[in-house]
């Protein structure tokens, strides 16, 4: 490709080269009032095998057309003073550039059916495709390339017939010769590869006998044809979706541009060059199936889902009935996914795919949305028990084994639903996004079940959305602050180390609960720097508590670690810069996590309590005995302190159970040289059977609720100071 660029752009990157013509090569103007765009031609070009000239207006272009003979012209549309319908126009007013084809480029589609320009017109539409924009070009460039043969041979040798011979060895394309009656007078060998045995050569016979379109309104009829009408004006007449050879034995289709041959401006034939393009049609509906469907499973994608819907909602508003959307994904699917491979990952979407098709009607639909996630949606008329009867049969289909060559799979499902009705006239996005909570909660309840979308589900997903959106702020406004709660030797009754616990105090007063915003920030990753936080202000604090305090009576603090802050392995250097800021030693800091925590990623996490516990932290189990409850993990891990739960408080006072286990608990830990605190004790009875268990710490209201840095501060004193326990 060789470029010459008009001289009045200042570009000076883009227009540095200087390109020389060369004599063998076709010509093309491009004409573009705007430089990006002819930046962008100009790489989509780079491979054609063309002399390319640049224009950036019509009057500009309409020069170049005196002194060069284009092949195609590449017409941006929208273009100030003349646009490109007017130059087109002005074009085909003249006989020297009537019939030079033009490609016109535009991102409006309205102008599809527009005719300004009596040569081949084809629209392009912007962002200009660059396969497309090559394959229209380089077509083009062969029809010019053929003609000039076809014309160079016809003043050689004054007759049609001679041009066979000439276009044997140098078309590569299907070309043949008409007479003005329609009657084919020559054809070249890529032409007749089409043909079978039957019919060894079209030559002599009608045109119309072979080449056909399949448009209802064709006449096939040379002198009322489509070719005809075009070519006796001198126009060209392109095709290239509608039309087919017809070989005697099958329809081949093709795409064909028809030129008509003038004498002395006088009309005398038509020369028609065309290609098999079966293989493009194949990879058309290859594309057509992969923008519609999903490649692994045949399932319809989601854009298909969507339109599908949309159908089915105007049916449902119509007919006043009911629509059930279906969202579902596998429980645990990645575990399979990750420990069998992705091979068995596809074949069990693909078994899944078929399961969830047999369990519906063929009316209703089943689409992947991606991963393991499926949705399906059900005209259910007004009768929402038909929705319950396929999830329940979904359900227990998915539940049963899938066997994956050598390998049986266990898995289920958990699905979300929500209901169309005319009289609401939900959105798709807003019926797709209430399933996909409603899928959250059956996740909750434990899998392996489904859940109707409420409203009342929609309020907490927007309290959700809400917190997150005002815990990025609270952090950086200073609107957490952290609570102090007592721990206390039953014993001496004197506080021996104290739990900071985060509150989240909003600017206009409202005291917003642990509960409602750790998971969030857990969730979306903001505990790292909530942590970071706690982490910090509590080893403070505590220095502050211990600066005047005796080495034999100093007070510890207890933080809480999320499962988040150990994933990010790096909860090491949190701590050891945290107790440096501060000045505490590691032995006055404790880490509580819960055995949920632990079992997360027990190697991982086995191996940071290690490290915490050989630089001196103690580390404790907080809520035992409602997790996992693990032994083995206890024998592994450098356990300090296992914390009884509320749970197992409020029940000593009701039956002998909650004895049990609380004596099972300080036994266990006993053994195992663990201290352990009884969390949550309020009454002095409480107080009393856990002395007579042998527990000798304990938290909770009966001393005192959770108090502020200045009130624990007050406490702590009166603490020192008395001589009597303050539950007598």
């Amino acid at each position: 490709m060789t470029d010459t660029m008009p001289e009045k752009i200042t570009d000076n990157a883009f227009f540095s080269e200087h390109f020389s013509k060369s004599s063998a090569q076709c010509e093309i103007l491009v004409v573009d009032n705007n430089v990006r765009n002819l930046k962008a031609i100009r790489h989509i070009l780079s491979t054609v095998d063309a002399h390319i000239i640049y224009a950036t207006c019509g009057s500009e272009a309409l020069a170049l057309t005196l002194h060069h003979s284009f092949s195609v012209i590449l017409l941006d549309v929208f273009m100030p003073i003349m646009d490109g319908f007017e130059v087109a126009t002005r074009l085909g007013q003249s006989e020297k550039t009537r019939c030079i084809p033009v490609i016109f480029i535009t991102a409006n589609t309205q102008y599809k059916n527009k005719n300004h320009h009596p040569g081949v017109t084809e629209y392009i539409y912007k962002p200009v495709d660059s396969e497309v924009l090559l394959d229209k070009v380089r077509t083009f460039i062969q029809i010019y390339e053929q003609k000039s043969k076809i014309q160079k041979a016809l003043k050689k040798n004054q007759q049609l017939g001679n041009c066979y011979s000439f276009l044997s060895d140098t078309v590569t394309e299907g070309v043949i010769g008409v007479d003005i009656n329609g009657i084919i007078s020559f054809s070249n060998p890529a032409e007749n590869s089409l043909l079978t045995s039957k019919h060894p050569s079209p030559v002599g016979k009608p045109l119309m006998q072979y080449l056909k379109e399949k448009a209802p309104t064709n006449n096939r009829h040379w002198l009322s044809g489509k070719i005809y009408e075009h070519c006796c004006r001198g126009d060209h007449y392109h095709q290239d979706t509608n039309a087919y050879w017809n070989n005697g034995c099958e329809d081949i289709p093709v795409e064909y541009t028809a030129t008509p041959i003038l004498r002395n401006s006088i009309f005398d034939g038509v020369v028609i060059s065309f290609k098999d393009i079966r293989e493009r049609n194949i990879a058309e509906k290859k594309l057509i199936k992969l923008a519609h469907y999903d490649c692994l499973t045949n399932l319809c994608n989601r854009s298909t889902f969507h339109d599908h819907l949309k159908t089915s909602i105007a049916r449902a508003d119509r007919a006043n009935h009911n629509i059930a959307i279906l969202f579902l994904d596998l429980d645990l699917f990645k575990s399979i996914n990750d420990s069998l491979g992705h091979d068995c990952g596809d074949k069990l979407l693909i078994s899944t795919a078929h399961r969830l098709s047999n369990c519906v009607r063929e009316t209703d639909v089943v689409s992947r949305f991606g991963g393991d996630e499926f949705a399906i949606f059900l005209e259910i008329d007004n009768d929402i028990n038909n929705s319950v009867l396929i999830a329940k049969k979904i359900i227990t289909e998915i539940e049963r084994p899938f066997s994956l060559g050598v390998n049986q799979v266990f898995i289920s499902a958990s699905i979300g639903i929500s209901i169309y009705a005319p009289e609401t006239s939900e959105s798709i996005e807003t019926l797709l996004k209430q399933a996909d909570i409603a899928l959250y909660q059956a996740k909750k309840k434990g899998r392996g079940n489904f859940q109707f979308f409420t409203q009342e589900m929609q309020i907490k997903v927007d309290s959700h959305l809400s917190i997150e959106s005002k815990l990025r702020e609270a952090q950086a406004h200073d609107e957490f602050f952290l609570y102090y709660q007592p721990q206390v030797n039953i014993n001496s009754a004197k506080i021996v180390s104290l739990e900071s616990l985060i509150r989240w105090r909003k600017p206009d007063g409202e005291l917003i609960s642990p509960e409602n915003f750790i998971p969030i920030a857990e969730k979306t990753g903001l505990i790292d720097s909530i942590g970071k936080w706690v982490l910090n202000t509590a080893c403070l604090q505590c220095s502050i508590w211990n600066r005047n305090r005796n080495i034999n009576n100093k007070l510890r603090v207890s933080v809480n670690a999320s499962a988040r802050q150990f994933k990010n392995n790096n909860i090491l250097e949190s701590i050891t810069e945290a107790l440096k800021t501060a000045r505490l030693h590691p032995s006055l800091l404790c880490i509580e996590l819960t055995e949920s925590t632990i079992m997360q990623d027990t190697e991982s996490i086995i191996r940071q309590i290690n490290a915490l516990h050989n630089i001196g932290v103690k580390i404790a189990i907080d809520d035992f005995g409602t997790g996992y409850s693990s032994l083995k993990y206890l024998q592994q891990l450098p356990v300090d302190i296992l914390k009884i739960d509320p749970y197992f408080i409020n029940d000593l006072n009701n039956n002998n159970r909650g004895i049990a286990t609380c004596k099972t608990i300080i036994e266990l830990a006993d053994n195992m040289g663990f201290n352990v605190i009884a969390e949550g004790v309020q009454t002095t009875s409480q107080l009393s059977i856990l002395r007579n268990l042998g527990c000798e710490v304990i938290q909770g209201y009966l001393f005192s609720k959770p108090q502020t840095a200045d009130q624990i501060q007050e406490t702590i004193h009166l603490n020192e100071n008395s001589s009597t326990a303050p539950w007598g």
